[in-house]
This record gives structure tokens, C-alpha cells and sequence, in this order.
């Protein structure tokens, strides 16, 4: 059994490469956050450790030094020059972009205190509504991301280099996909590009699959593609998916349909395994928001509560979600499939009103200001009249479906440090599902909560 490294001993190790290529400027190891600050002020970089880590461990010892060198092996500062033979089109979680702002903001106001410093613009599209497309350096030891000034610097738009990197996807992806089953399809590139196969419409309506291609893509080196069709191909995609997400880097197990204009939309059935994987996908980038945001605003020192998107699966096997809107509390609200309006005597949470997002957009959606693309959110600060309240309550099913259109959940998302009224609401509403010091004690009171609200239903565990 091969030993795995400590993260401080791994950081120490990243620490060494950098410096052995040529990295000259100081470089400070922060445990909390697992990454390096490399030199100091505005030109800082820093260089997240996770991904390198979990990579690091997962690979036999012979390959070790050389992925070390992929990761570390060069100057930090340089930007490899923009060539247009080397740029091709990469998909992933559209929460890496709507969450860069606060993760990179976050660092730069640490190194740059009480300074202005805006993040790098990297332009995207959405893709599927929950992925974004966007545009890299394919090099032989790196993928560098192409950012707004690099185009401006090319003298092209987003658009002209996308059609380029399209021509370029093609010409790599010659070999044909592998057929492990009938109507199954899994891609043989395992080049750290295989989700952008997607992009190849053409070529996957070709597959032999019963009803329009479904795919899922568990991490950067696999695409699965069956029919929507086909009962038995689907139950293979999920196998191999949940194969596929053993990963050392795993990545959004969100299924999407092509439809036949050539759009790839989520594929939502009301099938359990399928709709928690999206709702594993939403708990964690909500979870994520949640947590930096809350960063951000004690900075800024802005009373915000950053609400949570909690989630449990029914008895029925269905998996469903909510957020709390509680009165008299400031809140950026996730999208759920439901809402429970808390009315408050005092600093005490009183009647629960549960409605369905519909009703609550329906009804109150003028109170509602969407201040957040993605994952998206909803700022709100007047609460509803007790005539809105019931107008909303009788526009909500007895109970409420899962529709394909809107996110479906599982698992709590870690929550950060409350503010002074929106903590009590979330812990007696079970809006906030964990806390670091007493995890047992937060679910039980979580568990109790949302028995309340919602009539104990199976509760999904991390």
C-alpha cells in the first residue's frame, strides 16, 4: 500500500518544483485554505493545491515526480503565447465562473488590502443552463484559460476563436467511441478534453442509441453517451457514471439531453439515481456560494443572510429542496423547489408557511430581485402579506411535484458563520444543516425542523 503525503508535506513538495524551475519570488503556504501565495502585492499568484493533491495521491509512485513537474514545473508569471492551433473549446461546471469573482476577489483582498483589484474577465457561454463553454491553451504540460484581454490582444471575438477551437476538437477526435453495451457509448480520448465532445453534434447523432442522445461526463477524461429511450442503457450510463466520479478529480454528474435543434438541455427525469446527482451538484455549488459570499460580506462588514438550499429525498424515492424566507431578515435566497415563509415573533421563528417556487414567483415575484446569475439568487427583504401568503399556499399542490425545470437537491451544504437574527432563524427553521463545532446536535435540530415542515422525510446524508 503506497503512503499518501500529508497536505503540508504535499504543499512543501509543490513548494520545491516551483522553486527548482525557476520561481524566484517568496512564497507563503496557507494550511487553512491548502494553497500558495507566490510574491507579494497586485502581481501575486496563487495556486490552489486541491485538485494537484487528490491527483498526487491517485496515481502509482512512478508517476509522481512527472505529475509534480505537470503541476509546478514553470514560472508562474508567464502566459504562454496565444496560438491559434492550440486553442480548443472546454466545458465545465458553470459554477467555476459564477463563483471566480469571489474566490479570486477574495484572495486579491488579501493581497492587496484596501485596494481595488478586479479578477481576470473569462468569457464563457452557458451551456445546458447548469455547464459554460469556454475557451483554452491546450499546451503539452498545462490548459491555460483564455481571458477577455487575450482575445482583445488577438484582435478576434469569442465567437470567431470558438470556430477555430472547434476544427481543432475535430481533428483530435478521429478514434471512434467505445461500445462496452448496446446503445452505450463511452469516449476513448482520455484527454483531459472529453467533456467538449459534446460540441461534435454531428458525430454523436450517429451513435446508435433509441431516442435522442443523453450524456453525462464524471470527470475530465470520460463522456458517456446512451438514448433517452432506452430504460437499460440509462442504468449502464449511472454505473458508469458513479465509476466515473471515483476520479481523483471528479466533476458534475448532471445528465443532458440533445434535443434535435442541436441544444444539449438537462435530462430530468423523475428517475431517483438521476435526479440526485443533479441535486448533489446544486447542495455543492450552492454550498460553495454560500461560504465565500459569507466570506465576502464579513469584509465588507454587510448584514446579508446568504440563505441556505437544502435538500431531502421523499419517501417516495423523489428528491426535492427548499430555502427559508424568513421576516424582517435581508436574504439572497437559491432557487428550491420550495420556500418556507418564517414569520418571526421577535428573534422567535413562529408559523412556517411552505409553498411551492412557483406560487412564490407567482404571487410575490415583484419582492423578489435577482441579484445573482449563478448559481442564482434572489435578494428579499419585504416579507409577504398574510393575504400573499395564502394566495401562495393555495396555489401549491397538497404536494408538490418535481418538474423537470427547476433544480432538484440532495445533501446539506456547509454553511459559514450566521449574522445575528438570520442565525437563529436558520437553526430553528433547519436552514442551516451543519456547523463545524457540533455537526450531531445541528442535524438532529435540522432533522426535527424539517420533519416539521416537510413530514420526515428521509433526510440525505454527505
Amino acid at each position: 500500500m503506497t503512503l499518501q503525503p500529508t497536505r503540508d508535506a504535499f504543499a512543501q513538495l509543490a513548494i520545491e518544483v516551483l522553486q527548482q524551475h525557476g520561481e524566484s519570488r517568496s512564497i507563503d503556504y496557507d494550511s487553512e485554505k491548502f494553497c500558495l501565495k507566490v510574491g507579494d502585492g497586485e502581481r501575486c499568484n496563487f495556486v490552489n493545491l486541491g485538485n494537484a493533491y487528490d491527483e498526487y495521491c491517485g496515481v502509482p509512485p512512478e508517476h509522481r515526480t512527472p505529475l509534480l513537474k505537470h503541476w509546478f514545473g514553470r514560472q508562474l508569471g508567464e502566459k504562454p503565447k496565444l496560438e491559434l492551433s492550440n486553442v480548443l473549446p472546454r466545458i465545465r461546471d458553470r459554477a467555476y465562473y459564477g463563483l471566480l469573482d469571489l474566490r479570486v476577489g477574495g484572495m486579491l483582498a488579501q493581497a492587496a488590502p484596501g485596494k481595488a483589484v478586479e479578477p481576470p474577465s473569462m468569457p464563457h457561454r452557458p451551456f445546458g443552463e447548469y455547464f459554460a463553454l469556454s475557451l483554452v491553451i491546450d499546451l503539452p504540460t498545462a490548459v491555460v484559460d483564455i481571458t477577455q484581454k487575450d482575445l482583445e490582444e488577438l484582435g478576434l471575438d469569442f465567437d470567431a476563436v470558438y470556430a477555430r477551437a472547434l476544427e481543432n476538437l475535430a481533428m483530435l477526435s478521429a478514434e471512434p467511441f467505445r461500445n462496452p453495451k448496446p446503445g452505450v457509448y463511452v469516449s476513448a480520448y482520455r484527454d483531459n478534453h472529453d467533456p467538449a465532445r459534446l460540441l461534435l453534434t454531428e458525430r454523436i447523432r450517429k451513435l446508435k442509441v433509441r431516442g435522442n442522445p443523453v450524456a453525462m461526463f464524471p470527470n475530465r477524461n470520460t463522456l458517456i453517451i446512451t438514448g433517452a429511450e432506452d430504460p437499460a442503457g440509462i442504468i449502464e450510463l449511472l454505473e458508469l457514471t458513479k465509476l466515473g466520479l471515483l476520479d481523483s478529480r471528479p466533476g458534475n454528474a448532471i445528465a443532458l439531453e440533445l434535443k434535435p435543434d442541436g441544444q444539449w438541455v438537462p435530462f430530468l427525469p423523475q428517475a431517483p439515481r438521476v435526479q440526485r446527482h443533479f441535486a448533489e451538484a446544486m447542495v455543492r455549488d450552492y454550498g460553495e456560494q454560500q461560504k465565500l459570499m459569507r466570506e465576502d460580506f464579513d469584509r465588507r462588514d454587510l448584514d446579508i443572510f446568504v440563505a441556505t438550499y437544502n435538500a431531502m429525498q421523499k419517501p417516495n424515492g423523489q428528491v426535492s429542496s427548499y430555502t427559508t424566507w424568513s421576516q424582517g431578515v435581508d436574504s439572497l435566497l437559491p432557487r428550491a423547489h420550495e420556500v418556507a415563509f418564517v414569520e418571526m415573533q421577535g428573534d422567535v421563528p413562529g408559523n412556517i408557511t411552505r409553498v411551492s417556487w412557483a406560487a412564490a414567483e407567482t404571487v410575490v415575484g415583484h419582492l423578489m430581485k435577482k441579484e445573482i446569475e449563478y448559481p442564482p439568487r434572489w435578494r428579499v427583504n419585504v416579507f409577504p402579506t398574510p393575504e400573499q401568503l395564502a394566495k401562495m399556499k393555495a396555489l401549491t399542490p397538497a404536494e408538490a411535484p418535481v418538474a423537470q425545470s427547476e433544480p432538484t437537491a440532495p445533501m446539506p451544504a456547509p454553511t459559514g458563520n450566521l449574522g445575528s437574527t438570520a442565525a437563529v432563524c436558520a437553526l430553528m427553521t433547519g436552514a442551516a444543516w451543519y456547523f463545524s463545532h457540533s455537526p450531531l446536535l445541528t442535524l438532529v435540530v435540522a432533522a426535527l425542523a424539517a420533519g416539521a415542515m416537510f413530514g420526515l422525510p428521509k433526510l440525505l446524508k454527505p
